[in-house]
Formats: structure tokens, sequence, C-alpha cells
């Protein structure tokens, strides 16, 4: 397809499905002015959407997880100037990570990341010192810390970073420990701020996803560690702009700018940030609407997909979860996901505010306010002062009332009393 009939027909198909209407064939003609190459492009595109939508694109970036059992790239024991690769971790199109100890300055245990040798071209190896770069500069407890890099003796660039142990993806650790909804949401807080503090320094993740937010106990406290920035960019960078088929991210948690190879922004994070809500509250991460439709709303999918079984993961009952999750929190996924970036929270702080909104019980910036709203909230989070002041107001418009009945008793018995003694 010509470069510049793709364009077109791509900003007509975002158009089409942003506007969540019936795409019709009169409809999908009107829009392209009835040039026939421009109808057959777009029909193309929505077709690739719908494909899209249902996973058959999968991503070529690594995550953590259990190796696939191929021939690894480099032997268990073979040594990095400084550390010893004891076993693989995890690989994908790009690279493995392999569990090394570190002997100097001090022994720990380390993740080591390696470039496949296959992909020793300029591209892979300029992203590979990017996310390098990228890493160097950033120091937040919520994600994993880089220590070192360079190249083995058989010259694959690597670098070491912090090896987050007895970790598990933050929905299998939810899950596992049946976490309260309140729990999840406070966990995923964490993510929030770890991310934007990401937006801060001009990067931008690109593939936020279950599997690369990972949760580990640290003095007994859950703290979510964000990882792999194979596909993160520095939003100054020219790269940031643009996005080619290797740089997709996850399905379920990529936002729809990144399929169209739309320019991505911090927004692109949001829309992720929202999937991942999504996914621990419904046990999966939404599709994203089929031309045509809207988002669906959480609590829709919870009732047509096993609400007992999510319920029992946030141990609760079904009753009280869609009780919950029915208002704010449908209204706070539907603005996170917006097929529109100009419709979603504008950064990750305007995202937690909400959120932290929504575990206080106050209004949320999400949902359309109006005065009943606003009432209802107040109302609940105060309910036991409401009770006492209906009880208690009363008694006060009452008791002036009874003191001027028991004080003019108190004087007609004086001169009744008054009267006796004068006969």
């Amino acid at each position: 397809m010509d470069p510049s009939l793709r364009s077109r027909a791509e900003q007509i198909a975002r158009k089409l499905i942003a506007s969540g209407d019936d795409v019709s064939d009169s409809r999908l003609r009107a829009a392209c002015a009835s040039d026939e190459a421009l109808v057959d492009a777009v029909r193309q595109i929505l077709q690739e959407f719908n494909e899209t939508n249902t996973g058959t694109i999968v991503s070529s970036t690594f995550a953590i997880g259990p190796s696939d059992g191929s021939l690894p790239i480099a032997p268990e024991g073979q040594e990095i100037p400084g550390y010893t690769i004891r076993s693989l971790l995890g690989r994908g199109g790009f690279g493995s990570v392999w569990l090394a100890t570190q002997h100097h300055p001090v022994k720990r245990d380390v993740a080591v990341k390696l470039v496949h040798a296959e992909r020793l071209t300029g591209g892979y190896l300029d992203r590979f010192r990017l996310e390098v770069d990228l890493l160097a500069r950033l120091n937040h407890p919520n994600i994993a810390t880089l220590f070192d890099a360079g190249v083995t003796k058989a010259g694959l660039p690597y670098f070491v970073m912090e090896y987050v142990a007895n970790a598990s993806r933050i929905g299998q650790y939810c899950d596992d420990r049946q976490l309260p909804l309140g729990d999840r949401v406070r966990l995923l807080l964490d993510v929030l701020g770890a991310v934007s503090y990401l937006h801060s320094n001009a990067v931008v993740h690109r593939d936020l996803s279950s599997n690369n937010v990972l949760v580990v106990d640290v003095g007994g406290k859950p703290t979510p560690k964000v990882i792999d920035f194979g596909l993160a960019k520095l939003l100054e960078s020219p790269e940031a702009h643009g996005q080619t088929q290797g740089g997709m991210g996850t399905p379920g948690f990529a936002s729809p700018e990144q399929w169209f190879r739309e320019p991505i922004t911090t927004r692109s994070d949001v829309y992720s940030l929202g999937a991942l809500l999504h996914a621990l509250v419904a046990g999966s991460a939404p599709q994203i609407p089929k031309p045509g439709t809207k988002q669906e709303a959480v609590s829709r999918i919870l009732r047509e997909k096993g609400l007992a079984e999510r319920a029992e993961r946030l141990r609760t009952t079904p009753e009280s979860l869609l009780r919950v999750v029915r208002g704010d929190l449908d209204w706070i996924l539907s603005k996170a996901l917006a097929i529109e970036p100009d419709l979603r929270y504008q950064t990750v702080s305007e995202f937690a505010e909400d959120l932290s909104r929504f575990l206080r019980n106050e209004t949320v910036r999400a949902r359309p306010q109006s005065l009943a709203y606003s009432a209802r909230k107040f109302l609940q989070r105060n309910r036991n002062r409401v009770i006492a002041a209906a009880i208690v107001v009363p008694l006060l418009l009452v008791s002036p009332i009874i003191a001027r009945t028991l004080t003019r008793a108190e004087e007609t018995e004086k001169l009744r009393q008054s009267s006796l003694a004068n006969l």
C-alpha cells in the first residue's frame, strides 16, 4: 500500500473506531468521499485492527518468564568479568536474561541481559544502548536498578540489573493472596508513582503489562518493580514519535496508537496502566473495541465472565464486588482506556489522583459532576456523623421548647403554692 494512502486511511480508520458508531458501508464511503482506493485501504486497516484485537500479533519484546526450552545463546558457567552466569531466566526475540552471581564489589545475585548474537546489527544495538542509557538515569524504589554494563568475551553486549528474587507478576501476586480491591488499587498506585517518575525524566515505557510489573515482599510489604525497558524511548528522541512493527508492545495492554503506528506520548502509558487495572479487577486485559463499539464496562465483563470466581479472588461476595466496581471504577477505567488519547487522563498523576479519590470514597474527576453525586459521596463518607446529626439536631431544636414548658410548669406550681398559703 502506498505510504501516503496508508497514512490517510489510518487517520480515517482511527476516527471511525473512536466514534463508537456502527461502521456501515455507506458511512465508510462517506468518510472516504467515495474514493474507492481509500475505501479499500480503510477496510483493510479495520480488518487488521480486528485481527490484532484477537491477539494474532505477538510481542517481540522480552518478558521475564520460564525458558521455552530452545538452545541457550550462552552456556551456564560462562564468565563475564566479575560475574558467573548460572541459569536462564527467560528470553525473547531481542535478548535473554540470565541469573548470575556478581563477585565484586559485593557478592550477590543479579540479572544479566544479553543481546542475541544474531541481533548484533546497528538497529538492535542502538536499542540496547538506549535501554542502558535510560536505566542509568533512573533511581526509584519501584524500578529495577541498573548495576553495570559492558561486552562479554564473546562480543555480546550485556547489562546487569537488580535481580528481583521470589517475585511474582502483579496479577498472579494479587490473585494468589486474594488481595481485596482496595489493596490492589494501592499496589497499582505504587506502579503509577514509578511511571510518573519515568515521565518526569522524559521516558515513556511503551510496554507496561502484567508481565513487566513484578511484586516482591520487602520487609513484609508488597513492593512492585517495573522491569523491561526494551521498548522505552526518550520523549525528546525522534524515535519516540514513530512506531515500528517490532515496537507494538504487549497485546491487550498496548494502546491503540501503538497498533496504528502513530506518535507515542505519555498517554500511551496511561492506557497501558488502565489495562493493567482492568486485569487486576477482571482477571484479564481489556479487548480493544472493534470498529463501531465502545470500551465495555468492567462491571459488565464481570457479570458475564466468572463473577463468582473473581469475587473469591478479591475476597468478597459477587454482590459486593459489583456494587463497588459499578459506578466510579467503571468511569475511571473508561477514561483511562479511551481510544482517543485526548479523552484519557492527560498525565499519570491525574489517573493516580482519581484512584486515590476512589479509595477515599470522594467524587472522581472521570465522572460527570452533579449535586446529587456529590451529596451521595458525602453521605457515604460521613454516614455515622449524619446519623448522629439526625438524632442530635431534633433534640437541640426541641430542647428550648421543653425548657420553656418546664419553666412555665414550675412557675404555675409556685403560684398554686402561694395561693394555698394565703387561704
